[in-house]
């Protein structure tokens, strides 16, 4: 049967090939109805012309030679047969031809043929349709978007009539077009699925240089003026698509904001009629249609996240509840599908990073709606499954007893979601809600809580393990917000078994869910979290330093950032383990990596490694040579003229392990203090602008010097080598210090410098006692809140503070 359907399409490329042979237009015309009319809803039909070669060939050569008529039905077809093949890559792979620069190049010319409108729009719907599966357009992309923005023109009509004349109708479909494509190029270098956090406003360098290009090519003055009063209602789609581009134009882009709000809209010859802030407020609020409304608040946001608008109550008085309203209303899942895949997106960006509206969200009552949505009759069945994206088949040994999710009666059933095509339509929706829970959740813990409260947890961890990769890093995305509250760490996650499903997706096929399960982990494996525990015992450390050697750089950052949160006040048995499957050639090769952000968090690791007992001092002395640590520390802090800020965060990291080594013995303090090079590095960063490494360098002081009874001797060469150096100067001078806590820190590393090498603190003058108060040099809490007898002796951990993880942008 297969065999011949393929013979019934391949005659059609046949009749085609023998039309084209003969040079009959009228042979031509009908062979292209015909391949049309065959493509059309048919994803397989669509798979097997997109594999033939020599089809390309002849679309390609009607697209050059054709007559008008055959062009515009050569372009005709090649958007059937690219429509509803974007997400099937093997179609896309099979298809190399279909996409080449030669074909789109023709396709391109064909655009720009401005003496044949009905040419120009078919071509342009083939362009679309193409560029949908993320094809780069050829040469220098400069002509054409310029051919582009100067199809767009509003529609002039000499008569209400006119509206509905073919010609204006024809004009109108080449500005949405046009319009359409524009917002393609200039979004086609952002990430594909948001993170729940300040990556929506982090916009790469390549996605700028192609918004900016479009930019200085006038091209939002154009649109602007498709959002002309007069075109209002008439022609709302054009304005959509408008508006659409204009939200994709200035997205994390502040200074094309700043352009887009000093413009106006003008209308017919030139008139201004208003601002563009103002008119973008106006469909806001009066528009007609919930999509214009929805993609006028798109525009908003992005605006509102990169410059001034002056009127600082738009994202809260009107932004916040128009987009909440918009996602309020269940029927619309069977009215208007794409408002409620776009709707959670645009107010998940807008909150993603800010308390103040995320706690505004939570007032409007944002979680309940989401909650609606999600766990509305329509969206049983389509969230949940046992097939969750890993290779191979069954429960992993290393998974067995790790506790399994609770059953829910929303999504205990496993329904294959290519099966039911009505729930396939909902997954977009899903994923927008789930995204909008993570970004909402992000920042506050009484979000958190109604989010448990909304009992959206057991339907999260079901998720987890969706056919859905989309759903599956949505949901990973939302167990990442909620496990930064310590109290869901130690009750609700553990009690919904998210270990299982999380566990899984380390070795889930798609990249970008593993990214995101790894970066949930990094909370997880804490220490006061109770599934620590589980993972260790049941392979997590394993899977983990498999993850360190990715290519991906985010997937491997997190893989690194896991491990160190592991050892955060680990004992010894943890740490040998950590470091029997890592090895100590494998840290040596996270230490330096040429990506700064790896080299940090390696360093946090070691820094934990050296916290603790002498004993584990000694282990890393032993694993990593003492001549090593040395070298690293020279590189690391003399690294420092490597223009980057980022670069900070490595020398702080390097103190710290300094910090803690300097806790242990005398074999431990002496590396540090046989080494002119590090003293002098630390001596130089005492005056940093950055004040936590200033505060790291007293810290330094401090244990260095620190008073030992059963060490006299050592310590007191180790301050005699610190006054030739000047350290004693340069603490005096940082008394004076802004930041109190180095101020207060450099008492103490006064008190046991002067003290052990015997010079007179009297020299300090009254300046020891700042604001009156008598300093003791005696403190009951260490930095990292442990109770310590006393003692003066700082041995800080590095563990990331939970309320940055995603503002740091984990996964």
């Amino acid at each position: 049967m297969r065999d011949k359907h393929e013979h019934k399409l391949r005659a059609l490329v046949d009749d085609l090939r023998q039309a084209t042979r003969n040079e009959a237009d009228a042979a031509v015309v009908d062979a292209l109805r015909a391949l049309r009319n065959s493509a059309i809803g048919g994803t397989d039909r669509k798979c097997f012309f997109l594999a033939t070669v020599d089809l390309a060939e002849i679309l390609l050569s009607c697209l050059k030679a054709g007559s008008s008529h055959v062009r515009i039905l050569s372009a005709v077809v090649l958007a059937s047969l690219f429509k509803g093949v974007s997400n099937n890559f093997a179609a896309v792979g099979a298809a190399p031809l279909f996409t080449s620069p030669q074909m789109l190049a023709s396709i391109i010319e064909n655009a720009s043929v401005l003496t044949d409108l009905q040419l120009v729009e078919s071509s342009l719907r083939a362009l679309k349709a193409i560029l949908t599966v993320n094809i780069r357009i050829p040469g220098d992309q400069t002509m054409f978007i310029s051919n582009l923005i100067s199809l767009l023109s509003p529609p002039i009509m000499s008569s209400p009539e006119a509206a509905s004349s073919s010609s204006v109708q024809v004009n109108i479909r080449i500005n949405e077009l046009s319009a359409a494509i524009l917002a393609h190029i200039a979004s086609s270098a952002f990430p594909p699925t948001p993170s729940p956090t300040t990556a929506y406003s982090q916009t790469s360098k390549e996605s700028q240089g192609i918004q900016s290009q479009i930019v200085s090519l006038g091209a939002l003055q154009k649109l602007l003026n498709l959002l002309s009063k007069t075109h209002w209602v008439r022609f709302h789609t054009m304005q959509e698509h408008a508006l659409d581009a204009l939200s994709c134009l200035v997205k994390g882009n502040p200074e094309a904001g700043k352009k887009l709000v000093a413009l106006f809209v003008e209308g017919e010859a030139g008139v201004k009629e208003e601002r563009s802030v103002l008119m973008l407020l106006r469909l806001l609020k009066e528009g007609r249609f919930a999509m214009t409304r929805l993609l006028a608040a798109s525009c908003l946001s992005n605006l509102y996240r990169i410059v001034n608008l002056e009127n600082q109550r738009i994202p809260s008085q009107l932004l916040l509840p128009t987009l909440i309203k918009l996602f309020s209303d269940v029927s619309l899942l069977t009215t208007d599908l794409p408002l409620l895949e776009r709707a959670p997106l645009v107010f998940a960006e807008l909150v993603a990073d800010s308390e103040m509206l995320q706690k505004l969200a939570m007032e409007g009552d944002a979680i309940t709606k989401l909650s609606d949505l999600l766990l509305c009759h329509e969206m049983r069945g389509l969230i949940g499954g046992s097939a969750n994206g890993l290779t191979g088949e069954g429960e992993s040994e290393a998974s067995k007893g790790m506790g399994k999710p609770k059953s829910d009666s929303l999504v205990a059933s496993v329904i294959p979601v290519d099966s039911v095509p009505s729930l396939k339509t909902y997954e977009h929706v899903v994923e927008s809600c789930l995204l909008a829970i993570a970004s909402v959740s992000s920042l506050r813990e009484d979000c958190r809580k109604q989010v448990i409260d909304a009992k959206l947890l057991p339907l999260i961890v079901s998720a987890l393990s969706s056919p859905s990769t989309r759903l599956r890093s949505a949901a990973c995305k939302c167990t990442r917000s909620l496990s930064r509250s310590v109290k869901n760490l130690r009750t609700s996650l553990v009690d919904a078994g998210v270990a299982y499903p999380l566990f899984n997706l380390l070795n889930d096929k798609d990249v970008e869910v593993q990214t995101s399960a790894s970066a949930t982990l990094c909370n997880i494996v804490l220490d006061f979290s109770p599934m620590k525990k589980t993972v260790i015992e049941h392979g997590g450390v394993e899977r983990i330093v498999a993850l360190v050697s990715a290519s991906d750089y985010h997937l491997k950052l997190n893989s690194v950032w896991a491990l160190k949160n592991l050892l955060y006040q680990a004992g010894s048995t943890i740490k040998a383990k950590v470091m029997a499957e890592l090895g100590w050639e494998g840290l040596k090769r996270l230490l330096f990596d040429t990506q700064i952000g790896i080299q940090e968090q390696s360093l946090n690791l070691l820094r934990n490694l050296v916290c603790g007992k002498e004993e584990d001092i000694d282990a890393v002395f032993d694993g990593l040579g003492e001549a090593s640590l040395a070298i690293l520390f020279d590189k690391k802090l003399s690294g420092s003229t490597v223009n980057s800020s980022e670069f900070d965060a490595v020398i702080l990291q390097t103190l710290y392990v300094i910090v803690n080594i300097a806790t242990g013995g005398e074999r431990h303090k002496g590396l540090i203090a046989a080494s002119d090079s590090v003293l002098s590095n630390i001596f130089k960063f005492m005056s940093h602008d950055k004040s936590l490494i200033r505060l790291a360098t007293v810290w330094c002081v401090i244990n260095l010097t620190d008073p030992d009874e059963a060490a006299v001797k050592g310590t007191h060469e180790r301050c005699e080598k610190l006054l030739a150096f000047g350290f004693h100067e340069q603490l005096k001078q940082m008394l004076l210090d802004s930041d109190p806590d180095v101020r207060e820190r450099v008492k103490t590393a006064i008190k046991n410098l002067t003290a052990v090498a015997g010079v007179n603190s009297s020299a300090l003058g009254a300046s020891v006692n700042i604001g009156g108060l008598d300093y003791h040099g005696d403190d009951d809490m260490d930095h990292d809140g442990r109770a310590d007898g006393g003692d003066d002796v700082m041995e800080l951990e590095g563990m990331q503070d939970l309320s940055s993880y995603l503002s740091s942008g984990r996964g």
